[in-house]
């Protein structure tokens, strides 16, 4: 089955082909506005139709951010001020996130048409071992190894589905002693020093590699990974939980040897200071500013679990000094619980993670971030299975943690990392829309009046 990024907000289609529309009509006026000398040569001509359409595709880009902005146009022209230009256009929608019309422009001495298709389609969010936008640093000691399949089982020598890769839309630093089974790709630069093993190929415009094996070096630009920001999603789903007008239960400390239960519902809280045990039963959804689970604290949880954290605090979610979350197992090696968390604030982990009980499938433990938060891992030899996204924000992990899903950050910091395994079954199960339209021209056609 699969799942489509929404959280709880979702763009108003009408913007966002009204938006298609306009880039699709520019486009098609960009022909006209070419020349209104007619004695101009053919070579020309065409240089400045090329110019044009330049010049139209920057102006659609401006359109698209306005798009990503709540499908706010209002600052859109209306009309097209273009004196003399006559413009016709047959428009055919085919749902929210495609679109084709067939636009013919006279004018200027100038006669063009363009049939043209827009839409938007699905890609995985996760679709590398790491992945980030601006900063991928993996430094002493690590590895990357073998990709697995949760839809198989859990990882291990008998499952193996591919080589773990990692991107970044910068830069790529890779020193002591790392490795990584697959390729690695940068879209500015890809530095390698003191006895690193890339068993794929490296692909980035500028390579520095030295003490460095590697199964190839490719110096073209590879395809950048889009990272959308969630801000705007977190947001809503704080909001939206907020409007429910719940009683908040305030400040609750929950000492060694006591339990706090939390049955299906909504929960709101302003800190949870747990020390002792606390079982959550979904479906259920909890909302306070701070979790703070230390000193042997046990989190159980079964069912549908959905976290909140809107904190006014640097750190929101902090597992410390052997804290533990204890999942179940449904029967088949896997966890009986799905967890999503949405946190406006820091999460700091320096105890077990999520290895106690059964491991979850890493699409059943989704964390989400905004905009300026930071993820940090110090934990001695644990395991975490998950998935990351925190396009805005940092990720940085240290002492020998496992890690199995795969994790998205502007930076990605790693130190004495175990292992990173990614999950191929999260291609299909966790996938959102493109940010931006992809515009294919069909045909063109342009003539110039005697």
């Amino acid at each position: 089955m699969r799942t489509h990024l929404g959280l709880l907000g979702a763009r108003h289609g009408s913007a966002l082909v009204f938006a298609v529309l306009t880039l699709l009509v520019l486009m098609a006026l960009s022909v006209v506005l070419l020349s209104a000398v007619g004695t101009e040569s053919s070579a020309l001509l065409q240089e400045r139709r090329l110019t044009r359409l330049r010049e139209a595709g920057e102006l659609g880009l401006a359109l698209r951010l306005l798009e990503l902005n709540g499908g706010d146009l209002s600052t859109t022209p209306q009309s097209y001020p273009f004196p003399g230009v006559s413009v016709e256009v047959e428009l055919s929608v085919h749902g929210p996130n495609r679109v084709s019309l067939r636009a013919t422009a006279t004018g200027l001495e100038l006669s063009s048409e363009l049939h043209a298709i827009a839409e938007r389609t699905e890609i995985p969010v996760f679709s590398k071992a790491l992945a980030a936008n601006s900063e991928l640093t993996l430094e002493q000691n690590n590895e990357i190894p073998h990709a697995f399949d949760s839809g198989i089982g859990l990882p291990g020598s008998g499952n193996l589905a591919g080589a773990g890769e990692i991107h970044s839309n910068g830069t790529v630093e890779i020193e002591n002693y790392s490795v990584v089974q697959g390729d690695v790709s940068a879209g500015v630069s890809v530095e390698l020093e003191n006895n690193t093993s890339i068993a794929g190929i490296i692909r980035s415009p500028s390579i520095i590699a030295e003490s460095t094996q590697a199964a190839g070096f490719d110096y073209s630009e590879p395809r950048l990974i889009e990272m959308p920001l969630r801000d705007a999603e977190i947001d809503t789903a704080l909001s939206t939980f907020a409007a429910l007008g719940l009683t908040d239960a305030g400040n609750v400390s929950v000492s060694s040897g006591d339990t706090l239960s939390l049955g299906p519902g909504n929960h709101l809280y302003h800190h949870l200071d747990v020390s002792g045990r606390l079982e959550l039963q979904g479906p259920l959804t909890l909302m306070l500013e701070e979790l703070d689970l230390a000193n042997s604290a046990v989190l159980h949880a079964t069912g549908a679990i959905t976290v909140l954290i809107d904190s006014g605090s640097a750190t929101g979610l902090k597992l410390d000094n052997g804290a533990q979350i204890f999942l179940p197992d449904r029967g088949d090696g896997w966890a009986d619980a799905h967890f999503e968390i949405y946190t406006k604030s820091d999460i700091k982990i320096r105890s077990d993670g999520n290895a106690m009980g059964a491991p979850p499938r890493p699409v059943d433990f989704q964390i989400w971030m905004y905009s300026g938060t930071e993820i940090k891992f110090e934990v001695q030899p644990k395991i975490f299975y998950g998935t990351i996204y925190n396009p805005g924000g940092e990720a940085e992990f240290s002492q020998q943690t496992a890690f199995f899903g795969s994790i998205v950050a502007d930076v990605i910091h790693l130190r004495n990392f175990e292992t990173s395994g990614y999950d191929v079954a999260l291609q299909e199960q966790l996938t959102m829309l493109r940010e931006h339209f992809v515009i294919t021209t069909l045909s063109t056609r342009t003539e110039v009046s005697p």
